[in-house]
């Protein structure tokens, strides 16, 4: 069954953008030239006729892109419809704390945008459609995997309104179920999908460990935010770094990822982001052939799936504020 699955991960590879067609589009002047230049794309069809605004392009891509994974999910075997599930829910809980965010300001997400998928799980239209930030949150206790928030976690988040603390429990959630599900798939691709995962969730916990070097945040809040499980980095030198100023300090303490720390302590952290998916994508690069008939070969198209997602609403939002074109191209993850 599996085998079935990473047969139409090949074919469906082919409807992906290449990296010269997202140069190309990123070098459009206007959304309207960007448009023109996505016929006899995938995307052709999917944005014609919609408004001209970052946001609206944002949604049709992020649509598709949950879709894709959404037909892999509906056919796969149970290890492997449970390791996507569990990596989707990465995109879920952002669309969660990106609601749960506007409740809190006063604003709402138009619903009829956000579709509804088997995926996820949750119908994101219980969450969507509650008036407040409370009613919301009681909504998404009740549902598995996110009733695992702790009675003590579930009173300090409401009487707080803390995001911080809702979004670490929302990743120590994810992070757990996802790493638990890695170790069903078929051993030859397990290595590859646990080093790529441990990247993330060890840059996660890093961008949150220097907070207060980066924004100034104080230790007791980063100490709550903390991801509570790790790859290579231990949870006690997290803790370490948390009130450290000092670069070498931070350099010495994280030796595993030296590239990743010294862009992160020279240029900030969107730029330590965009250097991390591209070493994950030239991993991943890497590995396509070796693990061409693989399980991994879903994940690398899943990925790629992903980054394309992700460069797309980079190119709409850089051409929409006039963004020097060598500038947007900075924060494109395939291409360099």
């Amino acid at each position: 069954m599996s085998d079935y699955v990473v047969v139409r991960c090949h074919g469906l590879k082919r409807y992906l953008l290449s990296k010269e067609k997202i140069l190309e589009l990123a070098s459009s002047q206007s959304l309207l030239e960007f448009v023109d230049k996505l016929t006899n794309t995938f995307y052709a069809e999917k944005i014609r006729g919609i408004p001209l605004v970052p946001e609206a392009f944002q949604r049709v891509f992020a649509n598709e892109f949950y879709k894709r994974v959404d037909f892999l999910y509906g056919i796969s075997p149970p290890n492997l419809a449970e390791f996507l599930k569990n990596y989707m829910r990465k995109f879920e809980i952002e669309l969660i704390l990106s609601s749960l965010i506007e409740k809190l300001h006063g604003t709402y997400t138009i619903m009829e945008q956000i579709p509804t998928l088997d995926v996820f799980d949750l119908n994101l239209n219980e969450i969507f459609t509650q008036k407040t930030f409370e009613e919301a949150f009681e909504i998404l206790i009740k549902h598995p995997p996110f009733n695992e928030i702790s009675a003590t976690n579930r009173e300090l988040i409401l009487k707080n309104k803390s995001m911080l603390l809702l979004e670490s429990e929302l990743k120590r959630i994810y992070y757990t179920k996802l790493l638990e599900s890695i170790k069903k798939l078929p051993k030859a691709s397990q290595a590859i999908i646990m080093e790529v995962t441990g990247i993330e969730l060890d840059i996660t916990n890093v961008m949150i460990a220097l907070s207060n070097y980066l924004y100034g945040y104080p230790p007791d809040t980063i100490e709550k935010s903390l991801i509570p499980i790790s790859y290579k980095i231990p949870i006690e030198t997290l803790r370490k770094l948390m009130t450290t100023k000092d670069r070498e300090t931070i350099r010495t303490y994280l030796f595993q990822y030296r590239d990743i720390i010294n862009i992160l302590l020279e240029k900030g952290e969107t730029a330590a982001y965009i250097y991390t998916q591209r070493l994950i994508r030239k991993k991943l690069e890497k590995i396509r052939i070796e693990f061409a008939m693989n399980v991994a070969f879903v994940f690398y198209y899943v990925k790629m799936a992903e980054f394309e997602y992700r460069d797309l609403t980079s190119c709409v939002f850089g051409i929409y504020h006039h963004m020097p074109f060598d500038k947007l191209k900075e924060n494109l993850i395939l291409v360099e």
